[in-house]
Formats: structure tokens, sequence, C-alpha cells
């Protein structure tokens, strides 16, 4: 007879460590994309920056 915590292991322990496996494969699928991100954001808070500044200093752009 087997210990009451091998038979729990035995039912359980294959699913958590799916479990486990499943959510490690995620989070490396969506790491790739805030790297992505973190690229693209200097650029777009450049261009807000010079709209920001040709709004300051052009009467035209103000409207």
């Amino acid at each position: 007879e087997r210990p009451l915590c091998l038979c729990f292991w035995s039912c359980w322990g294959g699913k958590l460590l799916d479990s486990a496996l499943n959510f490690v494969a995620d989070h490396k699928q969506l790491h790739p994309q805030p790297k992505q991100w973190q690229s693209i954001l200097p650029d777009i808070q450049a261009v807000l920056n010079d709209a920001e500044e040709k709004q300051i200093k052009n009467e035209g752009v103000k409207k």
C-alpha cells in the first residue's frame, strides 16, 4: 500500500507541474512584448515632445 502523500502527489503533483510549466511558457511568450514596447516608447515620447514644442512656438498649431 502506498503512503497517502504518494497517492496525493500522483494525482495532483502532475497537474501542479503542468500548470507551473504552462505558466512559465506563457510568461516567456509575453516577455518579448514589453521589450518591444521599451524600444518603441522613446520614439513615441520624441514625437510627443516635438508636437508639444511646435504647439508652444507656432500659433497655428495651437488651434
